[in-house]
């Protein structure tokens, strides 16, 4: 049978509605990023089953054994949380940087390069790993689909992603646009100033080398691995406790210089996101990881940069929102891209 549930209408009428069985056909979505690991079990019904992640510095590990671990998380999860009867779709796999539809190219902060799928996912292999793509075009599918085969989200953005990395997926009138290899969206490496700092990749002013959290981290002189909150902290935005500040009294030099640093990284997203408007009309930005967290000191300069050079903003100001909560986007956008395929084709899956 499929995992649906029928809705009978009143006496005399004929027409039945199908709405998805809550636990009857289920799907994993892991996310391998810089700072954490995360994994996640999703119904068809859109709801989270259960939840594992991960805090530890990913940066220059091996492969293999970070996949491993993946896996075991993986495992442990569908152990305590899969459904009696439940039907198991597959895996969905989202990375950081260049993901092709055969081999992960590169995600620089991970230290990774040209690993073929079937390599890199051979510990997942029991999984059935069938969906493998950049981190922010997952999440950015999450935003544009409230639960699977749902368009419920805006239709048209380009979704903003950071953390230690800075990426973007963009999505038009609700799918994806991904380039021709499935490689757009690399917003972190775009040049905000080209005698900027040096970033990871090894070129100069890339976005990422401003607003970054670990670059942001080591501008503003907290310890190396501190989150956004501990850079807030530092501008005198949130307290001890992470509660918004006033962030007018008592302002001393160091404040004062995290303060010009964040607005100085706000204005570089602006200046990058002002050429991404301009060249491909989509003026709906939406802000997420640990962006969204430092809006409250990007966005002001951001949004001057946005109006300063945007070409359309005297006759269609462009928007920029912020995406409260969007820590676990790309996990929820892989499993619903997993899921896809049921709600695509249900009659593939009889019997």
């Amino acid at each position: 049978a499929l995992p649906i549930s029928r809705q009978h209408a009143p006496e005399g009428r004929p027409a039945n509605r199908l709405t998805p069985a809550e636990g009857s056909a289920v799907a994993l979505g892991v996310e391998v990023d810089v700072a954490s690991l995360d994994v996640m079990l999703v119904d068809i019904a859109g709801r989270e089953l259960g939840h594992r992640r991960i805090e530890r510095d990913f940066a220059d590990s091996a492969p293999e054994e970070t996949m491993a671990l993946a896996a075991r998380e993986a495992h442990t999860l569908l152990e305590g949380t899969l459904p009696d009867g439940a039907l198991f779709l597959g895996t969905g796999v989202g990375l950081p940087g260049l993901v092709s539809p055969s081999r992960l190219a590169l995600a620089p902060n991970l230290g990774w390069r040209d690993i073929p799928h079937d390599q890199l996912l051979a510990p997942l292999a029991d999984l059935n790993p069938v969906v493998v793509a950049n981190e922010a075009d997952l999440a950015a599918y999450a935003v544009a689909y409230t639960r699977p085969g749902v368009a419920g989200g805006p239709s048209t953005f380009v979704y903003v992603s950071g953390e230690v990395g800075v990426g973007a997926g963009v999505i038009v009138d609700h799918r994806p646009m991904s380039g021709a290899r499935a490689w757009s969206g690399e917003i972190g490496h775009m040049c905000a100033d080209p005698n900027g700092p040096l970033c990871r990749c090894g070129a100069r002013g890339c976005l990422e080398a401003y607003l970054g959290v670990r670059a942001l981290a080591e501008h503003v002189g907290v310890p190396a691995g501190s989150g956004a909150r501990a850079i807030l902290r530092c501008a005198g935005l949130v307290d001890e406790a992470g509660a918004k500040t006033s962030g007018a009294l008592g302002v001393g030099a160091e404040q004062e210089r995290t303060r010009a640093v964040l607005a100085e990284a706000g204005a570089a997203l602006g200046r990058v996101l002002s050429g991404v408007i301009n060249a491909m009309d989509i003026p709906h930005v939406v802000l997420g990881g640990a962006v969204a967290e430092l809006s409250g000191a990007l966005l002001d300069p951001a949004r001057e940069e946005i109006e300063t050079r945007t070409l359309q903003a005297p006759w269609s100001s462009p928007i920029v929102e912020v995406l409260p909560d969007s820590a676990s986007l790309t996990v929820r956008g892989a499993a619903f891209r997993v899921l896809d395929a049921l709600v695509d084709d249900p009659a593939a899956f009889l019997g």
